[in-house]
This record gives structure tokens, C-alpha cells and sequence, in this order.
């Protein structure tokens, strides 16, 4: 599915995600939820919010809305600096009557004790830790016991790496 099947979709059943590199590290936040003992790892992001609409007379401005809400995501997810949105990756499928989409971004720093998500705000949201990987493959996002959420970005992300170098 690409941005224009997407762009179909209601705002609050869409999330944002990045495959952030920070000079020669990728960024992964590994969670545990509250109550559970196993952890897996996902992408800085999150849910595009109804503030994100940017409005771009005469053009769509749905892929404008996904960037903004992605800054914004990494601002708060990663106290980022230096922010550079790049290409469209892919999407998951359907999850929890949510889908995500995934974009590469490189930052020029990061602060992750300074973040400002929703996570810092709410225990009852489990824990957060940064992970960071110098070299991925679908080995090390399929890794029992840290497995990347969702399953489709274990096959996309090392696609995407390969077709970089």
C-alpha cells in the first residue's frame, strides 16, 4: 500500500514512524509494556494528530500532514535536533484498527532523557529505553525476545539499507 491508498484512510487511524539514523547509528526505542515481562522495539513515532493538517492550497496535503506529524513525533519521542525527513519507505498492514507508515529520517543529535512524549508522562504505559544499532539486518530485527513491531518493518527496513549502499 502506498501514500495514495492511505490517504483514504481517517488521520486518527494512521501512525507515523522513522527510521532514524544519528550520524552512524540507527534509533530504536525498546518497550515493555506495563506488566509484562517481554520487550520488543519499534520506531520513534506515533499517531498523526488533527493539529499535524497542513493545508496546501490547489494540492493534496496529505503527505505534508504525515511529515509534520513525524517531526513533531521525534521532537517528542527523541528531543531531535536537526531533523531531515526523507523518503517514504512503506506501511504496515492493519493492526488494531491503526496502520503505520514509515519514513527515513536523519538526525544531527538527540537527547532522549529530555524527550517530551506521552510516554515520559504515563508509568502506566510500561518502559521506554533507547537501542541503537550500528549495522541491521533482518537478523538483528527479528531477534527473540526484541522483536521490531510491526513484523512488516523486519523485511522493509534492511531493504531499504541495502538499496542505500
Amino acid at each position: 500500500m502506498g501514500l495514495q491508498k492511505l490517504e483514504r484512510l481517517p488521520l486518527a487511524r494512521i501512525s507515523v514512524r522513522a527510521l532514524v539514523k544519528c550520524e552512524d547509528k540507527y534509533l530504536f526505542i525498546k518497550r515493555t509494556q506495563f506488566g509484562e515481562s517481554k520487550s520488543f522495539l519499534i520506531c520513534p513515532g506515533g499517531r498523526v494528530e488533527f493539529e499535524d493538517r497542513v493545508v496546501v492550497p490547489g494540492k493534496s496535503s496529505f503527505e505534508p500532514t504525515l511529515r509534520h506529524a513525524m517531526e513533531r513525533q521525534l521532537k517528542w519521542d527523541l528531543a531531535a535536533d536537526g531533523i531531515r525527513l526523507g523518503e517514504f519507505i512503506g506501511v504496515s498492514k492493519m493492526r488494531h484498527h491503526a496502520i503505520e507508515a514509515l519514513f527515513a529520517a536523519e538526525i544531527d543529535s538527540y537527547d532522549f532523557d529530555k524527550r517530551s512524549g506521552i510516554d515520559t508522562l504515563d508509568p502506566n504505559l510500561g518502559a521506554f529505553e533507547l537501542v541503537t544499532y550500528r549495522n541491521i539486518d533482518r537478523d538483528v530485527l527479528s531477534r527473540r525476545g526484541l522483536k521490531l513491531e510491526p513484523k512488516e518493518f523486519r523485511k522493509l527496513i534492511p531493504r531499504y539499507i541495502e538499496s542505500k549502499v
